[in-house]
């Protein structure tokens, strides 16, 4: 009964920021399109920055108390609008102009003729869109944890905490497992590509409307961090310091061994086995890869190398499928580098050169994806290994989240950094596609 009761309050929590997501998604690829301003489609995409969880602290110390169940949907709905976009303005982009303009000859420029114009690109892009956001929520762990709701994942976490006995979290972890896959199916690429405009009108006016969500988020962040700052006086500046670079040596540590994956993927070894495993084991919650790697090798490997494994094990395919992506669209060039190259090592660094960026937008992926990571680390816990978002969530839960200041910024612009790479290269990809 207690399943059902998670599975239900699991989809109730994606019906709800779904709803909350879309919306906000919709309303800032509509007026990215409107615009038809490049950097209206991409500046959205910051919203990376900010992980659900730390926009919970933010939200709630502001707002204060507030329905569980509000607080939550707001905080991941807000965060995940990102997908919405990304998805909905890559399609307006690509076939939404021609149609609006056909329209607007036959039926004239009305509201009626703009609704039949971007109805077949939102109609497309509803179920992959709430295909992600459901991802987010199944795997959720700081916003339903700091909340307090019993979704599936929190429950699995509950029961291995209180019992340490993996046979209590099967039910949890074969539900989890069918709801990342099931999930998985409808997913697509989440990056805004844009191919051609098919217009010449620009306004900046409808792009700075699209823009304002992702710039009040940054800046709510940014202004609570400082208060925070102010409000705290003071740090262990040693702690600190030792989280910061627990969170950079881990980052540091599962991108350098995702490295070693990709260079076997384009050496040709594993590649096909590769690209499947790294698809399917990013569909794998979280909690159901740190349950398992501790059930099958707790006791034969340290906790701080079987966290890097099971990180590692969950993000690799962030970078083989941008890889994989952009090696689809260098097809021929791979042909002439693999016929007139001899040496291995020469094929292979011509090949990275030439993905570089898809191979930088990976990484990135990975980074904010790791500086933000909780499921896995929650679960394995090393000893004496605290990162920021593990410090954080135990603030969070135990004592006053404006203790949180140097933290939170700290995260943010990381953040803000990491996104803005991912940002600029698309951007920048984008434009060249137009030459």
């Amino acid at each position: 009964m207690i399943w059902i009761d998670s599975i239900l309050n699991t989809g109730l929590l994606i019906v709800m920021t779904s709803v909350i997501s879309v919306f906000i998604g919709t309303f800032t690829a509509l007026f990215a399109w409107k615009s038809n301003q490049r950097w209206a489609y991409f500046l959205p995409l910051l919203t990376l920055a900010v992980p659900p969880w730390l926009f919970t602290f933010y939200f709630s110390e502001t707002f204060g108390l507030i329905e569980p169940w509000i607080g939550a949907a707001i905080s991941l709905g807000v965060c995940c609008s990102v997908y919405p976009h990304s998805i909905i303005s890559s399609s307006l982009a690509n076939r939404g102009y021609k149609d609006w303009e056909m329209l607007q000859v036959i039926k004239g420029k009305n509201l009626k003729s703009l609704s039949m114009a971007v109805y077949p690109s939102l109609k497309i892009s509803l179920f992959p869109s709430i295909a992600i956001i459901a991802a987010e929520c199944i795997t959720d762990f700081g916003v339903s944890n700091f909340y307090g709701l019993n979704t599936v994942t929190m429950l699995t976490y509950n029961l291995w905490t209180s019992t340490w006995n993996f046979g209590s979290l099967t039910w949890g972890l074969f539900i989890l497992l069918a709801m990342g896959i099931l999930v998985s199916r409808l997913e697509t690429n989440t990056i805004v590509n844009i191919t051609k405009s098919n217009t010449s009108r620009k306004s900046i006016n409808y792009g700075l409307i699209a823009v304002l969500p992702t710039i009040s988020i940054l800046l709510f962040g940014t202004i609570k961090s400082v208060e925070w700052i102010i409000m705290q006086g003071g740090v262990n500046v040693g702690d600190l310091l030792f989280e910061v670079g627990n969170s950079m040596l881990l980052v540091a540590i599962v991108i350098a061994t995702c490295i070693l994956v990709l260079i076997s993927y384009l050496g040709g070894i594993g590649k096909t086995t590769m690209r499947k495993l790294g698809l399917a084991s990013y569909a794998i919650p979280g909690t159901v890869v740190g349950s398992a790697f501790i059930y099958l090798l707790g006791a034969k490997i340290p906790l701080i190398l079987l966290l890097v494994l099971a990180i590692t094990f969950r993000y690799f395919g962030l970078i083989i499928h941008s890889v994989a992506v952009s090696e689809k669209g260098s097809k021929k060039y791979f042909e002439v580098i693999d016929f007139y190259t001899l040496s291995w090592w020469s094929r292979l660094n011509k090949k990275m050169r030439l993905m570089l960026s898809s191979i930088t937008i990976g990484v990135s992926l990975i980074i904010l994806d790791v500086l933000r990571e909780l499921p896995i680390s929650m679960v394995l816990q090393p000893v004496e290994f605290q990162t920021l978002a593990m410090r954080m969530s135990y603030i969070s839960k135990t004592e006053n989240p404006t203790l949180l200041g140097f933290h939170s910024i700290i995260l943010l612009l990381l953040g803000i950094f990491f996104s803005s790479i991912i940002v600029w290269i698309t951007y920048d990809k984008s434009k060249k596609s137009q030459h």
